[in-house]
């Protein structure tokens, strides 16, 4: 991104609060010149932060495309844990939307476990409205839960979408008895779901892989990643298709989706 090379009207900078203030230690004519503000009638400045709440409710950020904004919990250090984010993206006229994470580590090994919300907010959803899911597997299966780094490995990656199975299944069961909704987070007595209810909970989702960690050794290391993945999906029978997201990757047919990952 070049200071000079801004033209046209400004550019909104969307994200949570806690991530634009970062960015303001960015833009602030020490590390990169002075290009943002809060401040919407402030034309001297080529960017325009606007904040993204946690609110369970859809922003328009483009017309005719909202997005509702979760918490994720993305691994700790000795000062706290990191935060991140998983975005609904809607296209509101087709009433279709996609599912995408920020860096996230398994509910298994976090503190206090956020997925289980996203999961049920998707549930409901699945797979009519919401048939696509990008989210991170970082590392191959073997890695041990303290050297994930608030990253996801098959197992748990797998893991979490038997989590979204169950909900799935649980939405529909809800449905079938007339409860439109649950409480999210309050804790319910109720028969567990059973192997074989899970299966085909996910047919026609897709879940793109994305942030694979490379082997310094040189090894393919998306390959060797989602292949663990498709194997422990397919041993679960929940149905879902796995794919493997490479840099520059086209996906959609009407609005394509361009992905960089360093």
């Amino acid at each position: 991104m070049s200071a000079g090379s801004f033209k046209g009207p400004r550019k909104r900078i969307y994200a949570t609060k806690e991530t634009l203030n970062d960015l303001e230690n960015v833009f602030s004519d020490r590390i990169w010149p002075n290009l943002a503000s809060w401040d919407e009638n402030d034309d001297d400045y080529k960017l325009l932060y606007s904040q993204l709440h946690v609110d369970n409710k859809y922003k328009e950020i483009y017309p005719g495309i909202s997005v509702q904004t979760m918490p994720l919990n993305h691994g700790h250090n000795e000062r706290g844990h990191y935060a991140s984010t998983a975005f609904f993206i809607r296209h509101d006229i087709q009433n279709r939307e996609f599912l995408f994470f920020g860096d996230v580590e398994p509910d298994v090994v976090a503190a206090e476990p956020l997925n289980i919300n996203v999961w049920r907010a998707a549930a409901p959803k699945v797979p009519h409205k919401l048939s696509a899911i990008f989210i991170e597997c970082s590392w191959p299966s073997g890695r041990s839960d303290d050297t994930l780094y608030g990253h996801m490995n098959p197992t748990h990656l797998v893991t979490e979408l038997v989590a979204l199975a169950t909900e799935v299944i649980r939405f529909k069961k809800d449905q079938s008895l007339g409860i439109s909704t649950r409480p999210a987070k309050k804790k319910q007595k109720r028969n567990p779901i059973t192997d074989e209810e899970l299966v085909g909970a996910l047919q026609r989702l897709r879940i793109y892989v994305i942030h694979c960690k490379d082997d310094l050794t040189g090894d393919p290391a998306r390959e060797i990643i989602v292949s663990q993945i498709r194997d422990l999906v397919e041993e679960k029978k929940l149905g879902a298709e796995i794919i493997a997201v490479e840099q520059g990757m086209y996906i959609g047919k009407h609005i394509p989706l361009t992905f960089s990952w360093s």
